[in-house]
């Protein structure tokens, strides 16, 4: 009986908003335990399948949302790898991340997780190899970096921010300066050129220089090796 509820429930979503977002809505809703609260409900009689129609259809429309900014391709793994957010949830976590681009997790505190590189501190970090190792960026890390893939998965280097990755270099911090940086694990992305989501989750620093400095006045060049 529940399974034919669920079924002509989600034929009504899908009769309005179409097979892809009904369908995500209610992936969403079994993943959060929504669905399973509102059926709960349902046999309590605190609720109406009306009830559990207008739920999915909000689902739908915030499934609708994510599709609209982003790709099939990356709100699915997006979905597969926030199954606990309801779909609403995650569809809003999915158009934050493409539009802020945050190299943090969501909802991690920088201010909680600042610190500062000592003289002899080393890290690496990957540039194109038509970027001079005098020019780093500001996003370094201290995991080893093995190759590009690690670099685009891992580090969530995206490729329009990057172009190939294959160059790292190992700086050290010059004896004499320190360098303040926030410290923490790599938030994923969205990478809509590539179409593919990356999730993150190696560690990086974030260097917390004055845009104007120079940081080779505060780095030193250890290695440079190219990466497939």
């Amino acid at each position: 009986m529940i399974g034919d509820l669920v079924g002509n429930v989600l034929l009504a979503v899908v009769g309005t908003k179409g097979v892809s977002a009904g369908i995500d809505a209610v992936k969403g809703s079994l993943a959060s335990g929504k669905l399973a609260d509102m059926l709960g409900a349902i046999g309590r009689g605190t609720a109406t399948t009306d009830d559990l129609v207008d739920s999915l259809e909000g689902g739908s429309n915030a499934a609708e949302a994510a599709l609209a900014k982003g790709s099939e391709k990356t709100w699915e793994e997006f979905l597969a790898a926030n199954s606990g957010k309801s779909i609403e949830e995650a569809s809003s976590s999915y158009i934050n991340l493409i539009d802020g681009q945050s190299p943090w997790p969501e909802g991690f505190d920088t201010d909680a997780h600042t610190t500062t590189l000592k003289p002899g501190d080393t890290f690496q970090m990957a540039l194109d190899q038509a970027q001079p190792v005098t020019s780093p960026g500001n996003f370094a890390t201290f995991d080893n970096i093995p190759n590009t893939d690690y670099v685009r998965n891992n580090l969530a280097v995206k490729s329009d921010w990057k172009t190939d990755c294959s160059k790292v270099v190992t700086y050290r911090v010059k004896e004499g300066v320190e360098i303040p940086v926030i410290e923490g694990p790599v938030g994923p992305q969205i990478d809509l050129n590539a179409d593919k989501y990356l999730p993150g989750g190696g560690s990086q620093i974030q260097m917390l220089l004055d845009r104007s400095a120079n940081k080779m006045d505060y780095l030193e060049v250890v290695s440079v090796t190219s990466i497939n």
